[in-house]
C-alpha cells in the first residue's frame, strides 16, 4: 500500500516547534479534473465561446477537430495517469484522533477568519 506524507500547519511537536509528517495510506481515485481521460480542453481557451463560434460560423472542420479532441491537453492534475492517490481519510480520523481534530478546528477557524474579512469588506471596511 502507498502511503502520502501530509503536513498541515496545524501539525507540529510543541516542544522544539518543528513541523510534524504523518505517513498516510492512500486510495486511487479516478482524477476529478479531467473525469480519468488524462486529457482536458485546453485551460487557456473558453470552450463555450469556441463551440458557439463554430456553430455560429458553420465550422465543420474546427467542430470536427473540437470533438477529436485536437483542442485538449494532457490533464494538470493527474498528468495524463487518470487517477490520483488521495489520502485515506478513514484511516487518519480513526488512528490520528487528536491530529485530526487539530487540523479540523485549524481548517475552521481559518474558514471563520475568511468569512469574517469578506463580510468585512462587504460592509466596506
Amino acid at each position: 500500500m502507498k502511503k502520502i506524507a501530509f503536513t498541515h500547519s496545524a501539525l507540529y511537536n510543541e516542544e522544539t516547534q518543528e513541523q510534524i509528517t504523518l505517513y498516510l495510506p492512500s486510495t486511487r481515485i479516478v482524477c476529478p479534473t479531467c473525469n480519468g481521460y488524462g486529457h482536458h480542453f485546453r485551460r487557456d481557451l473558453d470552450e463555450n465561446v469556441l463551440i458557439r463560434e463554430m456553430r455560429q460560423e458553420r465550422d465543420e472542420e474546427g467542430f470536427q477537430m473540437y470533438q477529436s479532441g485536437y483542442f485538449d491537453e494532457s490533464c494538470c492534475q493527474c498528468k495524463g495517469q487518470k487517477v490520483l492517490d488521495e489520502i485515506d481519510w478513514d484511516y487518519f480520523h480513526s488512528q490520528y484522533p487528536e491530529e485530526a481534530k487539530a487540523v479540523s478546528d485549524w481548517n475552521r477557524e481559518l474558514r471563520e477568519s475568511e468569512e469574517e474579512r469578506e463580510w468585512e469588506r462587504r460592509m466596506g471596511a
